[in-house]
Parts: structure tokens; sequence; C-alpha cells
């Protein structure tokens, strides 16, 4: 199925599509509702190794990205977050206080983003004054002189708790990929719609059951003019490709003339200076016998009601030395059979004819049906080179 079927699949569906998306929407806006604005304020610390030693300036490094790492788990911790509990006299827990601090380590450096977010621009402020405060305190007093020159590691506030800015236009970002989620689950539940759904919609639906391509889609009433029989010449088009010379034109399941969509073929190849011939094995008019010769720009139409009574007589000898001289009067021969899931003449006529095109109806016929249809009739070798919507 292409981007323009999968479009077209939407429109057929839209209400599913609709009723989906809104429902994921309304619950995003419910989410953006209950969840108040967050204010962030941040502040920076750095860390570093003071001392008089001259030791290798890379394992200074080593020592102070180790402790980096380390301050990086302790700033979220309850020892630290109890203190500024304490300090702010807040009610809530360390756990409820770490949720709302993030701690990042700038890349390449020995400096600590620390980020505090509250509903309160001046809460989150204080927050993250304190934060950095009480564990600048904390972490001198877990610290101690190391090596022969009393080197100490030390923490400092470089950069203080900036003025809380809103998290608007994360918010605006967070509605806008809602709206392209509640699309995409929208455009989810329309392709698990399809696939429950039996009844053919799209030509691509046909022709995945079928395993065969669409070869077209036409309009099966008569045709009222030269545009309207253009769709009907890239079926020529497309069919000439196979060398079919009998071409099958075979309804799966519906209530489709295929009479008229093979008379409208062979229009074509009359008006494209060829003869061709029609012959009705669709047993809509059994009171008709022999040949019937079209007008200029018409086929011939060669009435076979024998074999819709009795579809064995397909494979007599007298059915199959008819074929052989349409076969060397006529450039074409285009045969439209009844419904093949209620006749078995489409199978009896696989033997006679070059190419089988399946007619659906979009609306009407069944995924099951086509598939069936298209089984047997490949079963018993027939060339079933395509699947045909008819529009009735």
């Amino acid at each position: 199925m292409n981007l323009r079927e999968f479009l077209g699949m939407i429109r057929l569906y839209w209400r599913t599509f609709a009723a989906v998306t809104l429902a994921v929407l309304a619950m995003g806006a419910a989410w953006m509702v209950f969840v108040p604005l967050q204010y962030v304020s941040s502040t920076q610390l750095l860390v570093s190794l003071n001392g008089t030693s001259t030791a290798n300036a890379y394992q200074n490094d080593d020592v102070v990205t180790n402790r980096v790492n380390s301050y990086l788990a302790l700033l979220t911790s309850d020892a630290v977050d109890q203190r500024v509990i304490d300090k702010l006299g807040l009610k809530m827990s360390p756990r409820d206080l770490a949720a709302k601090i993030s701690a990042v380590q700038v890349p390449k450096t020995a400096i600590i983003d620390v980020a505090v977010s509250d509903r309160s621009p001046e809460q989150a402020r204080k927050i993250a004054e304190t934060v950095a405060k009480e564990f600048i305190d904390y972490t001198a007093a877990l610290e101690s002189p190391t090596g022969e020159d009393a080197q100490k590691i030390q923490t400092r506030v470089v950069s203080d708790a900036t003025a809380p800015r809103s998290r608007l236009v994360e918010r605006i970002s967070i509605g806008i990929l809602i709206a392209i989620l509640a699309a995409l689950i929208g455009a989810f539940a329309v392709w698990i719609r399809s696939l429950l759904d039996r009844v053919v919609r799209v030509p691509g639906q046909a022709a995945t059951a079928a395993d065969a391509p669409v070869v077209g889609k036409v309009d099966a009433a008569p045709a009222d003019s030269a545009t309207a029989l253009d769709p009907y010449r890239r079926l020529r088009t497309v069919l000439a490709k196979h060398d079919g010379q009998v071409i099958q034109l075979s309804p799966v399941d519906a209530d489709v003339d295929a009479k008229q969509i093979a008379v409208n073929l062979a229009t074509t190849t009359e008006l494209a200076g060829l003869r061709s011939v029609v012959v009705d094995a669709t047993g809509t008019e059994p009171d008709k016998q022999g040949l019937t010769e079209g007008a200029d720009g018409a086929p011939d139409v060669l009435a076979a009601n024998g074999w819709v009574s009795d579809p064995d007589q397909v494979a007599n000898p007298a059915s199959e030395a008819l074929i052989d001289r349409l076969r060397g009067a006529y450039q074409q021969v285009v045969i439209a059979t009844q419904p093949a899931v209620s006749s078995p003449l489409a199978s009896a006529l696989t033997d006679r004819t070059d190419v089988v095109v399946l007619v659906v109806e979009p609306g009407e016929s069944t995924k099951a049906n086509v598939s069936r249809v298209s089984e047997d009739l490949k079963g018993v070798g027939g060339n079933v080179v395509g699947v045909l919507a008819a529009v009735v």
C-alpha cells in the first residue's frame, strides 16, 4: 500500500481516525492542564583540586573527574536534600525534592550544572541557592587533605542561581509532539481497522488479497465520450505487455457488469484500428444466440450462453475450435464471465485464455473471496495478471 492509497484509507475510515486522534489529544490536553507550569532556576558549581602538589596534571584531572561523577549522585541524595528541606522548612520528602533537581556535568569540564524546577519561580530560585550552599558545606566536611602536599578537593559556586524562567517553550513543544503522536496513533488505528475490515475498500487491498498487481480502475457504465474510455486505453496498454490476445474478465463476487467492461475495453481496440470481439458468458441475456456485429468503432459480441448453462462444454473440442477461429479472425478476444465465486465457468475457461483479470467492486467485494478466487484460478493454471477495480 503506497502513501496515496493510505491517505485514501484515512478518508474511508475518517470516523475511526477522528475518534482516536481526538481522544489522544483530549488526554494530552488534560495532562497539560492538570500538570502546572514549571519554572527553572540554575546554578553552576566548579570542582577543583587545591594544594601545592607538583603531581602530574593528568593524575589531578583524574581525581577531579572521579569526584565530579560522585558529586552528581550526591546532589540528589537524601543526605543533601534533607539539609535543604530543613534549611528552608519545606513540606516534602527528600525523594520529592530530588525529583525537582537535575545535575549534569558540562562536557569536558569540572563544572556541574544544577537546575531546580518548581511551580513557584521564587521557590525554584531559593532551592537552587540552598542546594548549592548545603552541597558545598556537606562535601567540605567529607573531603580531607590527601597526599604529601595536603591537596584537597574544593567546590565553589561560579554562577549564582539565575532568575527563574518558565518552561513555556518546552510546554509548547510537548503540545506539538502530542498532536503529532495523536495523528500517528490515529493513522495506526486506521491501519488496524483496515486489516480487520472484511470488505475491499481500495484497489490495493484487493491486490494484496489476490497477490497480483492492480491493472486499472474503470467505470463500469457505458462510455459516453472518448475521454471516458481513457482508463480502458491504459488497461489495454497494460494487458498488451502480457501478450494476451484472449483476455478473460472474471468478476470475483460482486454484481459487476463484466460484459459492459469487456465492451468498453474492446471498443478502445476497435478505435485503434484493430478488430475485437466480446464473448458474453455472463448469462445476463439468456435469449441471445450467435454473433452480433458491432457498428463502426464498436466490437462484435458473441453470446456464449451454452457455456453458462453447462460449463463443461468449455472443455469440448468444439469450444476449443471456436476460440481458435476467434483468434484467427480478431486481434483481441475479450471473454466476460459470471462471478467466479459462484460459478465454475471462470476456472473452466483458464485453459482457453491467455490472461485472466479479476474484477472487484470496492465496497462490495470481500478480501476472503478475492483471495480464494485468485488461488483457485491460479491452481488450475490460470494466468492471473492483475486486479481491475470497477466503479459501479
